[in-house]
C-alpha cells in the first residue's frame, strides 16, 4: 500500500477497499483500472493527503 508502504497480498483482498475506475458505454460499465487500499489507511486522518493520490494497481 503506497499510503503505509506495506504490501497487499492477493489472498487477503477481501479485507481491503477496492476502487475500480472506468467508463460507462451504452449503459454498461467497463472497468479499466482497479486499486486496492488498506481500510486503516483510508480512515487515518494523518494520511489524508496521500489517500487517493497514490493508488495500487491490480
Amino acid at each position: 500500500c503506497p499510503v503505509c508502504n506495506n504490501e497487499i497480498k492477493l489472498q487477503n483482498l477481501n479485507k481491503h477497499y477496492k476502487i475500480t475506475l472506468g467508463d460507462i458505454v451504452h449503459g454498461k460499465f467497463w472497468g479499466k483500472n482497479t486499486f486496492y487500499y488498506h481500510k486503516e489507511c483510508l480512515y487515518d486522518k494523518n494520511l489524508y493527503e496521500k489517500r487517493l493520490i497514490s493508488p495500487i494497481k491490480e
